[in-house]
């Protein structure tokens, strides 16, 4: 779905997003768009960002900017209709490839697994079992890296666009851009997750398959034993070299919105304030996370 259409959802505030004065309103409006819950922290959250956001429009537009922003933060569900399906229009263009990404990884990660299991089980005293930890190990670390290289591209296209965006137009297709975001990292997400889980179901399966072919039995334990220390000691020292930092973990975020769901209107507008500084995919993230935090199950935690 493309931009314009995407606009078109929000009718009166797409087109008070191009009035100048007018278009801080809309960003308000846009900041709070996600109803608020009742938690004390969350709310404390807040307040401070909505603070932060009239601060820093009135500091870069002037001072009749900031009271629109703040008139529009008091009228947030103006937009509260709209906001999760422009976020699922950009959502949606990856994750509805998620079945058929985990299953073609899944597959390739189990044949690479069986090859492991199978070289493991007929090594020598399994001396290729570190060697084959080593390089799942790895495999997984290059993934992890690949993670950070996404979100530092994300980042720079991201700033790239909103940095010429006008205000009201900026606010408006955050939430779209932000479901781009973050059905993107799914999506890459669920991809190596799955040739992680295939690779691991092969390297037992190959070494059940050399077990059944040989017919070992104490001594296959014996050796199976040494494979499975080797194998974790390569997976240890694969690890070892792991120092990418990763800011977007989705999964695990999702995890913890399901247990905190009063994190989630705090997340999208603070997201927001971080939109008016250098940290704009980040805003971008926080805004698909409040968002995403509407369609979850909610535990009262």
């Amino acid at each position: 779905m493309s931009v314009s259409l995407t606009l078109g959802k929000y009718g009166i505030l797409a087109v008070a997003a191009v009035f100048p004065v007018v278009e801080a309103a809309v960003f308000g409006a846009m900041a709070v768009a996600v109803p608020a819950g009742n938690n004390i922290i969350a709310e404390t959250i807040r307040a401070l960002a909505a603070v932060a956001i009239v601060v820093a429009i009135g500091r870069e537009y002037g001072p009749y900017h900031a009271i629109a922003a703040g008139i529009g933060l008091a009228g947030g569900w103006v937009a509260s209709e709209t906001v999760q399906d422009a976020f699922m229009a950009g959502f949606s263009q990856f994750i509805s490839q998620w079945v058929n990404v985990a299953v073609q990884f899944a597959l390739k990660g189990f044949l690479l697994g069986v090859a492991a299991g199978v070289g493991i089980a007929v090594s020598p005293i399994a001396l290729l079992s570190p060697v084959i930890g080593f390089l799942l190990g790895l495999i997984a670390i290059l993934a992890t890296r690949a993670v950070g290289l996404l979100e530092s591209a994300l980042d720079g296209v991201v700033h790239a666009i909103f940095k010429g965006l006008p205000l009201g137009v900026k606010g408006l297709v955050a939430p779209y851009f932000g479901g781009i975001s973050i059905g993107m990292i799914f999506l890459f997400t669920i991809a190596w997750f799955t040739f992680i889980v295939g690779a691991a179901l092969g390297v037992a399966v190959g070494i059940a398959i050399v077990a059944v072919a040989l017919g070992w039995t104490v001594v296959f334990t014996l050796i199976g034993f040494i494979a499975f220390i080797g194998y974790i000691a390569g997976l240890v020292l694969a690890n070892l070299l792991a120092h990418t930092r990763i800011d977007y973990m989705p999964f695990i975020d999702a995890i913890l919105l399901v247990l905190f769901p009063w994190l989630g209107p705090a997340l999208y507008t603070a997201g927001y304030a971080a939109l008016l500084t250098r940290r704009k995919s980040m805003g971008l993230y926080l805004i698909s996370l409040g968002v995403l935090s509407l369609s979850l199950p909610k535990l009262p935690i």
